[in-house]
């Protein structure tokens, strides 16, 4: 089935979607597709988004762009909760935002239970999980409440808005939880260790760098995933500055270095720290974590990984019985 449009051309329907059999608008019909696209790709598939979009209220706000860019966060996280009612509602107020309790709250199933995604509310269904079923919760858990708002604060960049300090935070917090999935060893070496398996830029980068705190009683950092662990990761954590080296972009300094990382003069002639383009970082960060997911869904039974994972879980995640979040 086809239709015509104004210039006479005939354009199919095979990307439309139906919800009782009629045909709802197109994504392409509406603006900043290229935009909600890029930032919320399961909502072109989304049957939920379809439903909104036929909704009487959403075709009042189609003439109003500021207005229709807000919705859709709405339908975002209408989508992802996989919800099946949109309970949440839509502000006539561009500049509010989206917001949602937990009253029935129940975005996904995982062995015939309903689970949240947070272990307070989902305390008595996680015991019942056997291991690839907490993988699942892990998974799906770690996407709702760090991918996803990860994602929206890369895209916040602009001029005015300096977002990589909060980023590179963010990313050091989250592989610093994996690196615990990686035994029991020191902090140091399960991070640095996690960075070189699974961002192997870090291994592969050649180069030695000079650590300015050094002393005869610790092993100086002097590998970029050393630096990374002791001046990015620790250096936010503690005082939200990286404390040795930092961040520039490409166009900044042209192809240096190895991949995304570079060796930059700091200290002292011939002193040299870790610099990092947090862009391409970010990307080989997500696909980094990708990886290990993948890793921790093929774990065999006795494997280091799996019983590191098991221990950590029961730590981390059964330990709470009710809300508060999270």
């Amino acid at each position: 089935m086809s239709r015509s449009t104004s210039n006479g051309a005939h354009e199919s329907n095979k990307d439309r979607m139906s919800v009782n059999g009629i045909l709802q608008p197109r994504f392409s019909d509406l603006p900043d597709r290229s935009r909600i696209q890029a930032s919320f790709p399961f909502l072109h598939s989304s049957p939920l988004l379809s439903a909104a979009l036929a909704s009487s209220r959403m075709s009042r706000l189609r003439s109003d762009p500021e207005r229709k860019l807000h919705c859709f966060y709405h339908l975002e996280w209408c989508c992802r909760s996989q919800t099946s009612a949109f309970t949440i509602g839509f502000s006539e107020q561009p500049n509010a935002h989206p917001k949602a309790t937990f009253r029935d709250w129940s975005p996904v199933q995982i062995q015939g239970r309903d689970f949240s995604g947070f272990p307070g509310r989902d305390s008595d269904n996680l015991r019942a999980l056997d291991y690839d079923g907490r993988v699942a919760w892990f998974k799906f858990r770690f996407e709702l409440v760090f991918l996803h708002p990860f994602a929206r604060l890369v895209a916040l960049e602009s001029n005015d808005c300096y977002v990589w300090l909060c980023v590179m935070n963010l990313a050091g917090a989250a592989i610093s939880l994996f690196a615990d999935f990686k035994g029991r060893r020191h902090d140091r070496d399960k991070f640095t260790t996690f960075l070189n398996t699974y961002l192997p830029t870090f291994a592969q980068a050649g180069f030695v760098l000079h650590d300015p705190t050094a002393t005869g009683r610790n092993q100086p950092a002097d590998s970029p995933a050393a630096q990374f662990y002791q001046f990015f990761r620790n250096g936010l954590a503690h005082d939200f500055c990286i404390q040795w080296g930092g961040l520039q972009h490409r166009e900044e300094v042209g192809d240096v270095g190895h991949g995304y990382l570079f060796a930059t003069a700091q200290g002292m002639p011939g002193e040299h720290g870790l610099g990092v383009f947090p862009r391409e970082f970010v990307a080989d960060f997500q696909a980094g974590c990708a990886r290990f997911l993948a890793d921790l869904e093929r774990a065999a039974a006795g494997s280091a990984l799996r019983l590191a994972f098991e221990r950590t879980f029961q730590r981390v995640y059964l330990s709470k019985a009710r809300p508060p979040l999270p």
